[in-house]
């Protein structure tokens, strides 16, 4: 099966079988350094990569699922200004995962503040503004926010860290990119 994808930013054509997972095509064909996966097969959560914007397990995804992706991994995250954040916010916090989840929970942080930021700008239309005006409804939110920010840190197994910390991070980071975008503004 020929499968065309982008990859931290590369376009990639393939001629590979349809279900070979993308962890292999990652290790296997573009040598991808920062792919870790200890237990070769959705236990660990150690082969974290982002497909179009969303966290994913990439020893669950099938070839046929990457033609027309845009997938990121850690190496090319690293090199980033919200990679930036992400470190800034486990330092304040005093939270930082271990050497063999740091990558993976690091995408997935990222993944929740992206779909975290999709929502609040939702949120900053005016007339959906106007229809929380009351703070148990803003903090509902939040309480969402948090739950699902915890649901999405499981795909990880690893017990280095709380989730309860990394969500801290997630919040702490979130607060730094919305100074930057008001000083923008």
């Amino acid at each position: 099966m020929k499968i065309d994808c982008n990859i931290d930013g590369k376009n990639y054509s393939f001629s590979v079988n349809s279900d070979k997972p993308l962890i292999q095509i990652l290790i296997d064909d573009i040598e991808v350094e920062s792919m870790m996966s200890i237990c070769k097969g959705a236990f660990c959560g150690n082969c974290i990569v982002m497909i179009d914007g969303q966290a994913a397990l990439s020893c669950l995804i099938p070839a046929f699922k990457m033609n027309g992706a845009t997938i990121q991994t850690f190496e090319s995250f690293r090199k980033t200004r919200a990679f930036r954040d992400i470190d800034r916010a486990y330092n304040e916090v005093g939270c930082t995962p271990c050497r063999q989840c740091y990558a993976s929970k690091t995408m997935i942080i990222e993944s929740i503040i992206q779909t975290i930021e999709k929502q609040q700008s939702l949120l900053s239309n005016p007339v959906e503004r106007n229809r929380l005006r009351r703070s148990s409804e803003i903090e509902e939110i939040q309480a969402e926010q948090d739950q699902f920010a915890i649901r999405e840190l499981s795909l990880n197994s690893c017990t280095c860290t709380e989730d309860s910390e990394l969500v801290k991070v997630v919040k702490a980071c979130l607060e730094y990119r919305r100074r930057r975008n008001v000083r923008r503004s």
